[in-house]
């Protein structure tokens, strides 16, 4: 396998709301990338909760992920279904 270059994919998940999957996920991607790393960020589903700096609503953690890791995506190839709190019934 000389010259071939391994990739490793780490999935962080979780059932729960604020159950510390970025607690986990920042320090690993920042280790990661201290150490010459590529490293991307993915939130398949997310809440629209804050505003980016082109004035659109997306989701407060893929904007802070984007901004620490400097990456290029667009949000919306970042975190593809982005619902308002509206979305959602709450009992």
């Amino acid at each position: 396998m000389e010259g071939k270059i391994l990739k490793k994919t780490i999935y962080i998940a979780s059932i729960e709301e604020l159950a510390g999957k970025s607690f986990v996920t920042v320090p690993l991607a920042l280790k990661a990338k201290e150490e010459g790393k590529k490293v991307g960020y993915f939130k398949p589903v997310g809440l629209a909760s804050t505003v980016n700096p082109q004035g659109h609503l997306v989701d407060e953690d893929v904007e802070f992920m984007k901004k620490l890791l400097d990456l290029k995506e667009e949000e919306e190839i970042i975190c593809p279904i982005v619902f308002l709190e509206t979305d959602f019934i709450k009992n």
